[in-house]
């Protein structure tokens, strides 16, 4: 038998050891997301804890009306239950910054039909004739297990400073069949599956201050929401179970401030840490997962000759699956400047 060709578990490990301690994480489970743009709603089954969603909403005035101050926001209710303050953490995306706490929230909304309320529009924006927006990123982080959940978005003209919906206030959204006035287009996906590519470094993140939207890097694929460059920024950006590695050459990764046995905070830096149950799997150009050592095109290697107690590439410190790529020493001739 030909024990190369016999490798259907492809993880090359070249004079590097992996180490691995730690108690396994249960994966979480994936999400389905529903789009309705007649209504702009978003209806999010499997939302269980840990899972998360990544929601862009586009508004475009599409009437000649001028609309000097307007709020957008989200509303959210479960069908089946009630949605407190704290059942999801909600982030939204500010470009170079990252991901930043969403708000002012708002429990109970006095939008009819729903349970909480997202502010995003701050106290208020222009919308003059002709206005696109860039897209506001919005991501969701489930605390408990939810049953079918239903977002919504609005856009009004508030009658006062409070930033909350208020009853009378006018949805501009909504005065007519079909955005009549502001059209809101909605885009979802979870995040239990993101992707790396070396060929995405200095990718646009988008500036929501300067309305440039974040770069779209491939089909459904966004510069830092779903998308990255470092193998370390999948993983840290993972809500489930798979982070899908591109052929390329991953030599600049770099983990600071981990606790070996928590996985938590601590004094140990390295390159790659991994401290969550997920596959980390090589595919490839077109996105299929490699399944033979010939094939291997991801070649991860050490930055640094790092932890201090056992140079590694990649430290494990939950139970994972490393899967299709190659993961070089950490010497001199491959290590990078």
């Amino acid at each position: 038998m030909n024990m190369k060709r016999g490798l259907l578990l492809v993880v090359l490990v070249a004079v590097v050891s992996l180490l691995s301690v730690g108690t396994p994480v249960p994966p979480v489970s994936a999400q389905e997301i529903t789009i309705d743009d007649a209504n702009n709603t978003l209806t999010v089954t499997g939302a269980d804890a840990g899972t998360a969603i990544a929601i862009r909403g586009t508004v475009t005035n599409v009437s000649a009306n001028n609309y000097p101050n307007a709020i957008t926001a989200v509303l959210f209710r479960e069908v089946a239950g009630d949605i407190a303050l704290g059942d999801m953490t909600l982030s939204w995306w500010t470009g170079a910054p990252g991901w930043q706490p969403a708000g002012p929230q708002f429990k109970p909304t006095n939008y009819g039909g729903y349970q909480m309320e997202l502010n995003i529009g701050g106290s208020g924006f222009p919308l003059p004739p002709g206005f696109v927006g860039a897209g506001t990123w919005i991501r969701g982080v489930a605390t408990r297990d939810f049953g079918t959940v239903e977002a919504k978005v609005i856009t009004y003209v508030p009658n006062d400073a409070n930033q909350q919906y208020d009853l009378g206030e006018t949805i501009i959204s909504e005065l007519g069949p079909t955005d009549t006035d502001i059209q809101i287009d909605l885009l979802g996906f979870n995040l239990e599956t993101v992707y790396v590519d070396d060929g995405w470094a200095g990718c646009n993140v988008g500036d929501p201050a300067l309305n440039i939207p974040t770069q779209e890097v491939d089909p459904d694929k966004f510069c830092k929401i779903n998308a990255f460059d470092k193998v370390q920024d999948g993983i840290n950006n993972v809500y489930g179970s798979t982070v899908d590695v591109y052929p390329g050459t991953y030599n600049q990764d770099e983990a600071n401030g981990y606790n070996p046995n928590t996985g938590g905070a601590g004094s140990n830096d390295f390159n790659i840490f991994v401290n969550k149950s997920v596959t980390i799997r090589g595919v490839d150009g077109s996105g299929s997962p490699i399944t033979d050592y010939d094939d291997v095109a991801a070649h991860v290697m050490a930055k640094r000759n790092l932890p201090t107690f056992g140079p590694s590439a990649i430290f494990v410190q939950a139970t994972s699956t490393l899967t299709g790529m190659a993961f070089l020493p950490a010497t001199p001739s491959t290590r990078a400047p």
